[in-house]
């Protein structure tokens, strides 16, 4: 699943660096920034030329301002792009200013759940395709080994000394 990001701070449509919350957040949700693999290393201007070329799954739009998809119209309804994924599927996802951006605060958990949502719906989606067409040509499914996010792995972490401190006890 590949994902430019979009933020409306101007009429033009621009995609963010990953360097930015949203697409830290699709990454970190196992997206991977189209963007970055285009080799825009900051936020800059895009154009459907871009868009087309790097072909994103999703396109997470930020709610700059409450302007909503108004700042993106112009750039997603070009005719060029009806063919790129995330046109032709309809995911266009927009995301509020204060559930996933450097001033979402303590909200920033939806904005990461809205993310994660629409990149493992998507990778459903896709494998489920994925899945039809095997079967199709008469082959088995494959099944992947699950995986966890990144950022999320287990590990054990080993006591500094042999000795614990009383856990705390709380007053009724």
């Amino acid at each position: 699943m590949r994902s430019p990001v979009g933020e409306g701070r101007s009429f033009r449509s621009r995609a963010m660096g990953a360097e930015n919350t949203i697409p830290a957040l699709a990454i970190r949700a196992g997206g991977t920034d189209a963007a970055q693999e285009a080799g825009l290393t900051a936020t800059a201007p895009i154009d459907a030329e871009l868009v087309v070329r790097v072909a994103p799954d999703i396109v997470f739009v930020e709610d700059f301002m409450g302007a909503g998809m108004g700042p993106f119209q112009e750039l997603l309804s070009n005719p060029a792009l009806a063919e790129v994924p995330a046109v032709k599927n309809k995911r266009i996802v927009l995301l509020p200013m204060n559930e996933a951006s450097a001033v979402a605060g303590t909200n920033l958990p939806l904005g990461y759940e809205k993310i994660m949502t629409e990149v493992h719906r998507c990778d459903a989606e896709d494998a489920a395709l994925s899945g039809a067409k095997r079967r199709r040509l008469g082959d088995a499914p494959r099944r992947r080994a699950p995986s966890s996010p990144p950022g999320t792995r287990r590990s054990r972490v080993k006591p500094s000394s042999s000795r614990s401190a009383p856990a705390p006890q709380l007053s009724p």
